[in-house]
């Protein structure tokens, strides 16, 4: 298991105590942290929020600051923190034209022109 991911996932959980239950039912679901597989979960659980589906009082500030963070880990992480970002988070986003895709608008600039790229959009 990539230390840095797992590191990084934690700090996510500390600063953003709202992600608990996430990380908690994950690891029940597999007895372990599977980094791939809770961000899969996470970018779920944000486009939620996003969407309106998971109720939470001034969603867009949430988002903007756990994206905010993102953004950070992202551009000072490891190449192996930076796949991680990438591959499970990154590409699970929506399409531009897709539903939910206004949800692009709260990526930092790294993160954009990484998923631009990575869609074969840039």
């Amino acid at each position: 298991m990539n230390t840095s991911a797992v590191d990084f996932i934690q700090r996510l959980v500390r600063q953003f105590p709202i992600l608990q239950p996430l990380y908690e039912e994950h690891l029940a679901d597999y007895d372990e942290l599977l980094p791939h597989v809770f961000m899969g979960d996470f970018t779920r659980w944000l486009i939620s929020v996003y969407s309106g589906d998971q109720k939470l009082g001034n969603a867009e500030s949430t988002i903007r600051a756990i994206l905010d963070y993102v953004e950070r880990a992202f551009v000072e992480g490891d190449e192996e923190l930076k796949e991680l970002i990438a591959v499970s988070f990154l590409e699970n986003l929506p399409l531009p034209g897709e539903q939910h895709a206004s949800i692009l608008r709260f990526l930092g600039s790294e993160l954009i022109r990484e998923y631009l790229r990575i869609q074969g959009l840039a």
